[in-house]
């Protein structure tokens, strides 16, 4: 049988969704060889030239462009390598130009959705899969959205959905509770969303909900927000933080940061809130449910995928405030009753989305 040796084309090494599972899947006993090729560093470079893999820095300038091209062309040849597993649009045609009479295959995961008011990214998306040897998307319901919106020739025959996985083991390990929690009244019930702040996401909106909610005499929670200020879009953490020190929210909502510790926060929470306009998978929910911890989530196409058509979570309309506040009540009040059927819950969904089974999930694609 031929050696397989994948090369996994990144930009950056920041903490991201799609560089912690990189990352998970270097962990793992591959059964193909694994290099990587990443374009400049970030918060967990350590931690990828931790896993004793071959890491490959190629720092990339527009003006440099052909340099660049050059090098990677050279460095996949002299490595051997037999597929590209692309993991941004951009690394996707930059290997498919690198590779030009090569017979290396290019794989491209599309991790998000694209907004249509790009222009010039939306043009990047369809050359890029327009020239992957395949497609992988992370969610049936996202895959039909770009089969939809693009209206590309043969997309839907060379795509498929490889589902994200999460490495178990994380959440298998006890964790002392971490410091913001410290010393909090046990007898107020914690919830969390995990999520940057981002212009698709809705913590505003859950905060209105919250002071709702105090406002009727329910003052039994805690909402933490656990997530960064973005520099991209620095208005929305502001726009939402600035509400809730105006209606004196600070008794019931904290904003965390960012964190690198959710196994931890998950072990010590009691419910966890994902509002959003739309996600492509849902890792987060994922992760707390795996970890026995209830979910309300957003009712989205992608959510109701990893939540068994919403069996699994409580659904409400991120559009309609009246409906969130109405639903956070209730999830409130259900927690107890809801913790009662998380073990059966968390057991199949890690039968579904472990790290193990999507490395595997992986090797069926670049076998083909």
């Amino acid at each position: 049988m031929e050696h397989l040796k994948v090369a996994y084309l990144l930009g950056g090494l920041n903490r991201g969704g799609t560089e912690t599972l990189v990352l998970d899947v270097l962990k793992q006993n591959l059964p193909f060889e694994a290099i990587v090729i990443h374009r400049s560093g970030g918060d967990l470079k350590d931690d990828y030239y931790a896993t004793n893999k071959q890491i490959f820095c190629l720092p990339y300038k527009k003006k440099h462009i052909i340099t660049y091209l050059l090098c990677l062309r050279r460095l996949l040849k002299e490595q051997e390598v037999k597929v590209v597993h692309a993991q941004q649009f951009a690394d996707c045609v930059f290997a498919k130009i690198a590779t030009i009479g090569t017979n290396i295959r290019v794989i491209e995961t599309i991790h998000s959705y694209i907004s249509d008011e790009d222009k010039y990214l939306r043009a990047i998306v369809k050359l890029s899969m327009a020239l992957a040897d395949k497609v992988i998307f992370v969610s049936n319901s996202q895959r039909q959205w770009f089969i939809d919106n693009y209206k590309m020739k043969h997309l839907s025959k060379k795509s498929v959905v490889v589902y994200n996985g999460i490495d178990l083991s994380k959440f298998d390990c006890k964790y002392a509770e971490p410091d913001f929690l410290i010393g909090k009244d046990p007898k107020v019930l914690r919830l969390a969303m995990v999520a940057n702040f981002t212009g698709t996401r809705c913590q505003k909106m859950l905060s209105e909900c919250v002071a709702d909610l105090v406002a009727k005499g329910r003052k039994n929670f805690h909402l933490y927000f656990v997530g960064r200020k973005t520099h991209s879009e620095p208005q929305v953490y502001d726009d939402c933080n600035n509400y809730c020190r105006t209606k004196g929210l600070d008794r019931y909502i904290t904003f965390v940061g960012g964190r690198d510790d959710v196994p931890a926060i998950l072990q010590h929470i009691d419910g966890f809130v994902f509002a959003t306009q739309w996600d492509s998978f849902g890792i987060g929910i994922v992760e707390a449910l795996v970890s026995k911890v209830p979910v309300m989530a957003s009712d989205i196409e992608a959510i109701r995928e990893v939540t068994n058509d919403g069996e699994w979570a409580t659904l409400f309309d991120a559009q309609n405030h009246e409906q969130c506040t109405h639903y956070l009540e209730l999830f409130i009040d259900r927690l107890s009753e809801l913790k009662k059927q998380m073990d059966e819950i968390s057991k199949q969904i890690r039968q579904k989305y472990s790290i193990e089974r999507h490395v595997e999930n992986l090797k069926e694609q670049y076998d083909e």
